[in-house]
């Protein structure tokens, strides 16, 4: 999935999104957020792309600040 190893895509990541902070796998992250960004627009799309990214890349902690 995305190019990312088994271990990576299971690794516990820190998201902060419209000021609520979770803790949960990576890989439970970039599909919440990649489903987020497919559904919305504007500023809210650009969040929700903020963090995909941010996971992709490998992140621990990701938010939409």
């Amino acid at each position: 999935m995305y190019g990312l190893s088994k271990k990576k895509l299971d690794e516990k990541v820190k998201v902060t999104c419209y000021g609520k902070t979770e803790v949960i796998t990576r890989r439970q992250g970039l599909k919440f957020y990649r489903e987020g960004m497919e559904c919305s627009e504007g500023s809210e799309h650009r969040r929700y792309e903020k963090i995909f990214f941010a996971l992709l890349d490998g992140k621990m902690e990701a938010s939409d600040d």
